[in-house]
């Protein structure tokens, strides 16, 4: 299924402009700051269809830092707000700080209906540009990127999450950017919790270890083609990684990278 995806055109949604939207969020750790203003000048340049609000949530103390660098019209939100105290202490309390830092990352992203109303919401990393023209929505249909990054524990600490035992799927949801529809979040925490008969922030903690063994969007992803896949428009994730030093702006990046890329993620262990 992947490589039949890899053939074709990426982005089968682009078109005439959709009724349907999203609004994009896009959450900024310490190490996301300086390379920011890519990441939006990206969204701004090649993200098609109609595009609501901008959310941008990062720790207090970046709050403004990443004002400094939004436009005028985005939300800055704190990660405190969105994620409670008693979850980010547990996570700081059972787990590295490192690996602590990486699930209250990983739990932001599920937690996107609370940072917004809308019904799409487009999650972009603040590592990763947008470099070519791409529509993630149109109608009821949206674009599910497909990718090679098959970590095991992630579809271990998936299996455990189900209480199923372990599959490896077709291919990857990993690709530093998904669409979410909100009811269909709201409705796989809803199957966490009663599976678990708790929050689905600890049943999740629970269940993904110690280590950064857990991806929000292949916990997403796999979930939305297991409950609508006749709503998954799937194609290859077609990004490169790139140095920070090597990237001076997105339009030197359009020309560099070439028609076959849509993405450049830039991280900062690279």
């Amino acid at each position: 299924m992947l490589l039949i995806a890899e053939r074709r055109d990426p982005d089968p949604l682009d078109g005439p402009p959709a009724a349907a939207g999203v609004d994009v969020v896009v959450p900024v750790g310490p190490n996301d700051v300086e390379v920011l203003h890519h990441c939006l000048e990206g969204i701004e340049r090649n993200l098609r269809g109609p595009v609501g609000g901008i959310s941008l949530v990062a720790p207090r103390d970046l709050v403004g830092s990443v004002r400094r660098v939004a436009p005028g019209d985005a939300v800055v939100v704190a990660d405190e707000e969105v994620l409670d105290e008693a979850t980010r202490t547990s996570l700081l309390g059972h787990l590295s700080s490192g690996a602590g830092r990486w699930r209250a990352q990983q739990l932001l992203k599920l937690s996107v209906p609370e940072v917004t109303t809308a019904d799409a919401i487009l999650v972009v990393d603040a590592d990763t540009i947008l470099v070519r023209p791409r529509r993630f929505r149109d109608g009821d249909r949206t674009l599910l990127l497909a990718s090679r990054e098959f970590n095991i524990p992630y579809y271990e600490a998936a299996a455990r999450l189900w209480r199923e035992s372990l599959t490896l799927p077709a291919f990857s949801c990993v690709a530093h950017q998904m669409c979410f529809i909100r009811n269909e979040v709201v409705a796989l925490r809803e199957e966490i919790e009663a599976r678990w008969n708790m929050d689905w922030r600890s049943a999740i903690v629970q269940a993904s270890g110690e280590r950064k063994g857990f991806a929000e969007s292949e916990l997403y992803g796999q979930w939305r083609l297991r409950t609508h896949p006749e709503l998954c428009v799937v194609r290859g994730f077609h990004n490169v990684s790139l140095r920070r030093s090597e990237i001076r702006s997105v339009a030197e990046l359009e020309r560099q990278v070439g028609r076959g890329v849509y993405s450049v993620s830039c991280h900062y262990w690279l």
